[in-house]
């Protein structure tokens, strides 16, 4: 039987370099995560990301310029944004545990190799918008 895991949301965060976009990786292991996490009683999905993102990344800048579209994979949701923050890995304010080993912002091409499998598609479908508009 398969797990069921609690929904969730993230943010594929984005800030723009000279003139082309970086991506923010969350270092895990040998791996990279994005900011996301497990809704909270009373939350939505849009506030679950940007309190994720705000937890796991202190990114609080966070600018939804192409509008607040979403893609679901399984039982999480996500968005796509801009910021003009460097970032900072910090403890979970719950649990005080550093759930990541550091931020690294990265091209398109350099995250889609070592981000987590399962959140490649996520990786894709927020390149495409981005370079699009």
């Amino acid at each position: 039987m398969q797990k069921q895991w609690p929904l969730g949301a993230g943010i594929v965060i984005v800030r723009r370099c000279n003139d082309s976009w970086e991506v923010l990786g969350l270092k895990l292991g040998s791996l990279y995560d994005l900011p996301k996490g497990q809704m909270d009683p009373g939350e939505n999905t849009l506030s679950t990301a940007v309190r994720e993102t705000r937890e796991e990344a202190s990114i609080t800048d966070i600018d939804f310029i192409w509008g607040k579209q979403t893609l679901k994979l399984d039982h999480l949701t996500f968005y796509i944004a801009a910021t003009s923050q460097d970032g900072k890995v910090k403890k979970n304010p719950k649990t005080s545990i550093q759930e990541h080993d550091s931020i690294k912002w990265m091209t398109w091409d350099e995250i889609e190799k070592v981000v987590f499998h399962y959140l490649r598609p996520a990786i894709s479908w927020a390149k495409k918008i981005v370079e699009e508009n």
